[in-house]
Parts: structure tokens; C-alpha cells; sequence
């Protein structure tokens, strides 16, 4: 099949059509950076994948000092390929570049990092969903990570696997889209309203540039089948070096998150749900313990401004909201101090579960922890075995594993490891431990399932995940 357009209409032929019309559909921009290790990998892979016989790759070498120039001055003979020097000024000056330049001929416009690269299907798939959805303006694909030898799926690909091809941001306020890999968009969307890369930022700019797009269009495409393979072995990845960047901090939020409300307050007089989410999603990054170790604490312990305007940027975020979000309690816990209020853990203590670290069968010692809905429990807490009522062993405190979040240690409960001496028989058919804290005025029973439970579950999780992994890899081959 080869499809072309004619004018804003797209048509669909069994045979080369519109012989002496220009077929072009795509342009493909690249800004590249020093990228001499990634930069032809990346070309040939696209050249090879090319969907139309005129599409258009436009490189912006954003003053690399390395071998980059030298490699794409292979290229700058090739029909399809637009080779661009400049001083450096940014990747969101790049990609601006870029979107100037392409043809007038191009309907469809993506941007791809220059060490990633997509599935040979991508760009017939785009082209053929952009047909079948002639309101959508802009799409997104789902993303792969590269990281070694290994492919994982980024946590938004969940999205591709529902049944509908279209996202309404006032309905479907958690399928939040802010990664420009994989992103699609119609051209008539910069030359009648302009929109263009924040310059003055060098971190979520893309993200910043989608959703300001979303607040205006409301709704985006999905489409499936199809993959943008994101390098994660790539040193010069911003997600990583920009915690380096003082711009990271309140700037950030400032110029982004602030940024962004502003602009769904000023259409729509509120801020949307899907608002509120992304932002306050991509908030969590400063408090969530994996980013701990990334951070430079002299920006926020340091500077008065960045918790001012966490302050101000929470007062925009809805209690609703942050209970909504898919993060443990004690990162709640810390959402709602910055609002001034108490977090309401008790309202979860009925959903705490025994989490079993080891049992020693010779001398008979559970290693245990309680889950994460635990986390406000006093340090006075004790944890005993109910047999029909009667307490019999009492847990003995091993370790504690502090939590550090922004330089301070923060209280969690869920975090403290236990010892007790439990029969053999009460971890083979389960049964119940008692849970008191005086502090609190709790005391309440925690069933332990039985050892065949455990098991059970696990075999049942690791088929499903067997099963996933699988049909993930099919699809990638």
C-alpha cells in the first residue's frame, strides 16, 4: 500500500499514485549534540524505516565538538537528509530550527533523539492513523527503554493496551503524555498556531510543549503497534545530569508546573485534573527514595525558595488528587505537610499486611516487616502472635532502615524489620498477629495466609509477568 496527500486529504492506493506530485509526508527532526557514538546508528535506522519516498530528516548539530559534524558530513549527500550547523543554543532552539526549515509539501512531523531510533512499521502506522482519525492532531506510540541488552516498557505503555485510540484529557485525567519519543504531530499545528520549545529552559521542555498543545486540542491519539526505542545508556541523558542544575529546582517549577496551571486557569477557569496529576506526578521526582542520591540538597535545603514554592504549587493540587496518586502513604504524608494538613493514615490501617522476609525452619524465626500502610505507627509499637486470643510471642526489633527524604529522616514504621519465633505449623496453615499501639489507641488483628497462599501467589504472579515479558518481546523482534 502507498498513500499520499493531495492538499489536507490523504489517500489510499494499491499502486504509486499522484505520479509528479511531491509524496512527502514526514519530517523527522533530530538535534544532536556530540552524539558521535549514537548519530549513524540513528540515521540508518531511520533511513531503512521510511515510509514515503520524499520524507525528510532534518538534523540540527547543535555545535558538537566531537566527531559528530565529521560523521554527518556522510550523509549531507542523501536525498532525504538536511544536515544543519549551529553554535550551541539548546536542544528546544534545535528542534525550533528545525520545525522552521521543514517543507512545505510535509504533513506529519515527529522529533527523535539522536541515539534512539523506531520500529520499521512506525511511520505507515502514523500515517495510516492520522487517516483514520482526521480530528486527532497530535499521537503518541509506545515507548521501549533501552538500557544494555535488555528492553523494558516505559510506565505509560499501560495506555496502549486498552481498547479505545483516543485520550480526552477531561476524561482520562491519569493517561498523562509528556515524553516528546513517539510523539506525532500534525504540521498544521505550528504554522496556524505557532507553538514552539521554551528556550529558556533545558529541562521539560518537551513536556512543557505537549501539554500547553493538550490544554488547547484536549485529546491525543494512541497508536498502537508500533515502538520508539528511548536510550537510557546514553551519559548525556537530562533526566540524569540535570539535577545537577540549579534550574532543576524552584525555577523549575516556576517556569513548568506554575507555568502550565496558569494556562488551563486561564481556559477553563480551574485547573483540570489532568493538570494536577502530571504536575504533581513529576513533583514527586524530589521526594520519592530512588531520586534521593541524584539530588544537590544546597538547592533545596538551602534555598527558601524552592519550599516556597512547593507551597504555593500544592495549593493548586487537590486532596482528591494526591490520594489518587500510586505512591506509599509516607510520600502523602509529606504532600499533605507541605498543604498544612495531617495525613489520615489510620483510615488505611485495615489494609496492613504481614511482609515475610525469611523464616529459619532449624530455629524457627520469622524475619518479618508490616506493609507500607503502617507507616504512622508509633515506635512503641508492639506485635504480638494471637493464639485464640491469648498473646504469645512478642516480635523483637532487628533493624531499621532509616528513610532520608531531602536531607531529612522521616518517620516509617513499615520500615522497621522484625524477629519472632513462630511454629512451624502457624506458618504452614497461617493464623494472626497482634498489632498495639497505645500511642495511636490502635489494637487490631493482621492475618499471616498460610505458606501455600504465598506460594501460590507468587506462582500466579510470575506466569502473568512470564506472559507479558514474552508477548513484549514478540513484539519487539
Amino acid at each position: 500500500i502507498s498513500a499520499c496527500l493531495v492538499g489536507s486529504e490523504m489517500c489510499i492506493r494499491d499502486r504509486p499514485c499522484c505520479i509528479g506530485r511531491s509524496l512527502r509526508v514526514f519530517s523527522i527532526i533530530i538535534p544532536t549534540y556530540n552524539s558521535e557514538k549514537y548519530i549513524a546508528h540513528t540515521l540508518d535506522k531511520l533511513l531503512s524505516c521510511l515510509y514515503f519516498e520524499e520524507d525528510e530528516i532534518i538534523v540540527i548539530n547543535d555545535g558538537s565538538t566531537d566527531s559528530t559534524a565529521q560523521i554527518l558530513k556522510g550523509y549531507q549527500n542523501h536525498a532525504q537528509i538536511k544536515i544543519i550547523n549551529q553554535t550551541n543554543k539548546g536542544v528546544s532552539a534545535a528542534r525550533n530550527l528545525g520545525m522552521s526549515l521543514m517543507s512545505p509539501e510535509t504533513k506529519l512531523v515527529t522529533f527523535i533523539d539522536d541515539s534512539d531510533y523506531v520500529s520499521t512499521n512506525f511511520f505507515k502506522e502514523a500515517s495510516r492513523f492520522f487517516l483514520k482519525y482526521p480530528y486527532i492532531k497530535l499521537a503518541s506510540a509506545p515507548i521501549l527503554i533501552r538500557k544494555g541488552h535488555t528492553l523494558s516498557a516505559q510506565n505509560l505503555n499501560y495506555r496502549f493496551q486498552q481498547r479505545r485510540h483516543v485520550v480526552d484529557i477531561t476524561q482520562q485525567y491519569q493517561d498523562i503524555q509528556y515524553h516528546i519519543g513517539g510523539m506525532v504531530f500534525r504540521k498544521s499545528l505550528f504554522t496556524h498556531h505557532k507553538y514552539t520549545f521554551d528556550e529558556t529552559i533545558d529541562f521539560w521542555e518537551d513536556a512543557k510543549f505537549i501539554n500547553t498543545i493538550l490544554l488547547d486540542v484536549k485529546s491525543y491519539g494512541l497508536i498502537k503497534h508500533v515502538n520508539y526505542f528511548y536510550n537510557r545508556d546514553d551519559y548525556r541523558s537530562l533526566s540524569i545530569n540535570s539535577w545537577k542544575d540549579q534550574n532543576r529546582y524552584a525555577p523549575h517549577i516556576v517556569k513548568n508546573y506554575l507555568e502550565l496551571i496558569q494556562r488551563s486557569t486561564d481556559l477553563y477557569g480551574r485547573v483540570l485534573p489532568y493538570i494536577q496529576y502530571l504536575v504533581v506526578l513529576h513533583y514527586l521526582n524530589y521526594i520519592l527514595e530512588h531520586n534521593q542520591g541524584y539530588l544537590n540538597l544546597k538547592y533545596i535545603q538551602d534555598n527558601t525558595r524552592f519550599n516556597i514554592e512547593t507551597k504555593v504549587l500544592l495549593q493548586y493540587i487537590s486532596i482528591e488528587m494526591i490520594d489518587a496518586l500510586p505512591i506509599d502513604n509516607c510520600y502523602k504524608h509529606i504532600l499533605y505537610q507541605h498543604k498544612g494538613m495531617v495525613f489520615p493514615a489510620e483510615k488505611d490501617y485495615k489494609k496492613i499486611n504481614i511482609i515475610v522476609h525469611h523464616y529459619h525452619w532449624g530455629s524457627r524465626e520469622l524475619h518479618f516487616s508490616l506493609s507500607q500502610e503502617a507507616f504512622d505507627m508509633s515506635d512503641s509499637t508492639q506485635i504480638y502472635i494471637d493464639s485464640h486470643g491469648k498473646l504469645k510471642a512478642r516480635a523483637m526489633l532487628i533493624h531499621d532502615k532509616p528513610l532520608i527524604i531531602l536531607g531529612v529522616k522521616v518517620k516509617n514504621f513499615s520500615r522497621k524489620t522484625f524477629q519472632i519465633r513462630l511454629p512451624r505449623y502457624r506458618l504452614l496453615i497461617g493464623g494472626y498477629f497482634r498489632i498495639i499501639d497505645n500511642e495511636r489507641g490502635v489494637k487490631m488483628n493482621i492475618y499471616n495466609p498460610s505458606l501455600g497462599m504465598r506460594m501460590l501467589k507468587k506462582l500466579m504472579y510470575s506466569i502473568k509477568y512470564y506472559s507479558v515479558s514474552s508477548r513484549r518481546n514478540k513484539e519487539v523482534s
